[in-house]
């Protein structure tokens, strides 16, 4: 979940610097990891990247095995949700569904996206991150 939140960008771009990580924080009801990530690309291009998750999620870490029904909205209440698609039959139609994976609770364009939530089968389960991208121009892009 927060591996993936990090490497949004850098796997959208292509351009990913080496990638470090460690756990900053444990206690007995949960921990806190850090990524990090470097791109060579603009906070803006980064952003727009970011929000876009149909073009960087993976198909195999999905309801509907496409990650083009992969959505965000970047604003507070929003959601990274996704379409799944309803299947037809010979006797009529179904509806589509949907998942909400995660809420947004903060968004700072260019610069903070933070969502709640639990991905894939954290859903079924009482455990719930926070997952929080902080974007940080750099020379020759963005961390």
């Amino acid at each position: 979940m927060r591996l993936a939140g990090t490497l949004f960008a850098a796997a959208a771009l292509g351009c990913a610097a080496p990638l470090s990580a460690e756990v900053a924080e444990t206690t007995a009801s949960g921990f806190v990891t850090r990524d990090m990530a470097e791109v060579a690309a603009t906070p803006m291009q980064t952003w727009l990247a970011l929000i876009r998750p149909g073009a960087w999620w993976n198909d195999a870490h999905t309801w509907s095995a496409d990650a083009a029904n992969m959505t965000l909205t970047p604003q507070a209440g929003g959601c990274l949700c996704e379409r799944v698609p309803g299947e037809d039959r010979a006797d009529g139609f179904s509806l589509d569904g949907s998942v909400q994976h995660m809420v947004v609770v903060q968004s700072y364009p260019l610069k903070n996206l933070r969502m709640r939530g639990g991905l894939g089968p954290l859903q079924g389960e009482p455990a719930t991150g926070v997952l929080t991208i902080t974007l940080e121009e750099i020379g020759g892009g963005t961390r």
